[in-house]
């Protein structure tokens, strides 16, 4: 699996990704989750293969509190950040406004959300099989 073959999601009750991945459900802030609103505690972003097979970068990268995980082959930095428009209940208070984000709108954005995120409400198949 490559970054290319990991698009960002339209919107929709169903949107497929690249012939190959296919998001169903809504938002539910994580409700049934110990964190509300999770995915928008946290940033997950792709790191290269060569610096996260690295046991110097990796312990670099601990010091200052980002964790490197993998989903598949491909290395993800999950940096703890929550976002600044977050209400404690798991909503976010740029709802409906201009100022929200249109990557907020369209989230989650990759398949690898319902994995780093365990209380998301959106189900990931590929190829017939959840994720």
């Amino acid at each position: 699996m490559t970054l290319a073959s990991l698009p960002l999601l339209t919107d929709g009750p169903r949107a497929r990704i690249d012939g190959t991945w296919i998001r169903s459900g809504s938002c539910d802030q994580c409700a049934h989750g110990p964190i509300p609103g999770e995915c928008c505690t946290k940033l997950a972003l792709p790191v290269s293969p060569t610096a996260a097979s690295n046991p110097d970068t990796v312990h670099f990268f601990a010091l200052h509190g980002v964790e490197i995980k993998w989903w598949g082959d491909l290395p993800l930095a999950i940096i703890p950040e929550r976002c600044s428009a977050l209400l404690p209940n798991g909503d976010c208070s740029l709802y409906g406004s201009p100022e929200r984000p249109d990557v907020c709108s369209a989230g989650p954005l990759n398949a690898w959300t319902g994995s780093l995120n365990p209380a998301c409400s959106y189900v990931f198949e590929r190829d017939g099989e959840q994720e």
